[in-house]
């Protein structure tokens, strides 16, 4: 967790692709109405540290950290698609 630079943005984005990769789905107009809040959120990010007594970018940077490895491992638990793969024609060959 190298990165502890608070971001919102980052964080709602994290939560998208929890969301897209548990459903499946994903919608232009929800990636527009967060990306809107998200920006508005993070110009409010300095004044919400002020107030608090704990590390927020911490928190933030650790929250990210596990949704976005929450999508990972949704996303590597689906199912893989079939491989295509022919059947080896039976040899004349003896053995």
């Amino acid at each position: 967790m190298a990165d502890t630079t608070p971001s919102l943005s980052a964080l709602i984005a994290a939560g998208e692709s929890v969301f897209t990769a548990a459903t499946g789905k994903s919608s232009a107009n929800v990636d527009k109405v967060t990306a809107g809040i998200s920006s508005v959120a993070d110009g409010l990010l300095p004044t919400v540290e002020s107030k608090v007594k704990f590390d927020l970018g911490k928190v933030i940077a650790g929250a990210t950290a596990i949704l976005t490895g929450t999508a990972l491992v949704l996303s590597g638990l689906k199912k893989r698609p079939e491989a295509t793969t022919t059947a080896a024609a039976p040899s004349n060959v003896p053995h």
